[in-house]
């Protein structure tokens, strides 16, 4: 069984322990970033209800397995690429097929598949900056609560609990998960912080 967390992270099954997986070499949008759930969807489509073969390569700093998963003999990393849903990660990408991956990312962004058909797409390492940047930024007020649509939830991998961004545990080491929405965190089957309530 695979719970596929987003785009680029997956939970899956080996018997009865659950393994968190980072897809090696590749960076997909961040689920409360434009092109974010679509990549989430895909990578849910390929790997909902098929048995996956895991291809360990790392472990990261936050103990997840960094691996290629293979479904039905395909990449998901790769169709990620193929399909426009997420950006070789040319910083950890160092194995030799990822020259082929650059190939694939090249031919994705000649035909303005999935992120490549907005004008300036933004990298999500970028995007992760930014936001950090916005969080970390004082403010000479009481700020005012975001619109729902732009609320945003980080979940934390281990425990499975999410948080929102007012909650002290919102970037915690484990907290690599996003999600949109409330009901996105629930769905992959997070379970809301007691302390923040997670609203």
């Amino acid at each position: 069984m695979v719970q596929v967390i987003d785009g680029d992270t997956m939970v899956v099954m080996k018997g009865e322990e659950s393994v968190n997986v980072r897809l090696y070499g590749i960076d997909c949008p961040e689920g409360n970033q434009a092109s974010g759930r679509e990549a989430w969807i895909f990578a849910s489509k390929l790997a909902d209800g098929n048995p996956v073969e895991v291809q360990p390569i790392d472990i990261d700093r936050y103990g997840r397995t960094v691996a290629t998963v293979h479904v039905n003999g395909r990449s998901i990393n790769e169709e990620l690429i193929r399909s426009g849903h997420a950006w070789v990660y040319t910083q950890y990408c160092t194995n030799d097929f990822c020259r082929d991956w650059l190939k694939l990312q090249s031919d994705s962004q000649g035909a303005r598949s999935g992120l490549w058909a907005a004008k300036n797409p933004t990298p999500p390492w970028d995007f992760r900056h930014s936001f950090k940047l916005a969080q970390a930024t004082p403010q000479s007020s009481k700020p005012k609560a975001p619109p729902a649509s732009a609320a945003s939830y980080h979940g934390n991998i281990s425990s499975r609990i999410f948080h929102d961004s007012s909650c002290q545990h919102y970037d915690c080491k484990a907290c690599t998960a996003t999600f949109t929405t409330r009901q996105q965190a629930l769905d992959a089957g997070y379970r809301p912080c007691k302390k923040c309530g997670a609203k």
